[in-house]
């Protein structure tokens, strides 16, 4: 998540990517093959306080406030947040998280509890200033939002 301070998430996150374009359903199938991607952070390193960027943009993650590593549905490494804790990954200067309103994708691995609204993935104040979110929402479903720097543009049920 980018500068941001309310509303982590509680749960296990596990896979975080996002694309810069569409994927299509044949792109879905296959994740790893799709070229235009922005950010990978698979979360498999389960120990430390950064998470590494394994894309080519190389904008690694610090973890504030010690999330815990744990085990991701495939045994690989993932992250335990408690509402509380959250990665934080640099505004890059290159602007390859920032969209406009470009199309962009998003994906990640989420195994939550909560039923209120809490970020799962997020750039900027979703409510104010250019940015994104996932999220859960206060009924215990996902959605999805994108703010153009005046207030929310679009949001939605996942």
């Amino acid at each position: 998540s980018y500068n941001d301070i309310n509303y982590w998430i509680d749960g296990d996150i596990d896979d975080v990517k996002i694309y810069s374009g569409v994927l299509s359903p044949s792109d879905i199938t296959d994740l790893n093959s799709f070229g235009d991607v922005a950010g990978i952070w698979s979360l498999d390193e389960v120990s430390g306080t950064t998470t590494a960027d394994i894309s080519s943009n190389a904008n690694d993650g610090m973890l504030t406030s010690s999330p815990t590593w744990t085990t991701g549905p495939d045994g690989s490494g993932a992250l335990d947040f408690n509402g509380t804790v959250h990665v934080v990954v640099g505004d890059p200067a290159g602007g390859e998280l920032d969209f406009g309103q470009d199309s962009f994708s998003v994906s990640v691995w989420v195994k939550y509890t909560a039923t209120s609204f809490h970020r799962i993935v997020s750039k900027g104040h979703w409510n104010w200033t250019k940015g994104y979110f996932v999220t859960t929402w206060s009924n215990g479903g996902l959605g999805a939002g994108v703010g153009y720097g005046w207030g929310l543009y679009s949001s939605s049920t996942l």
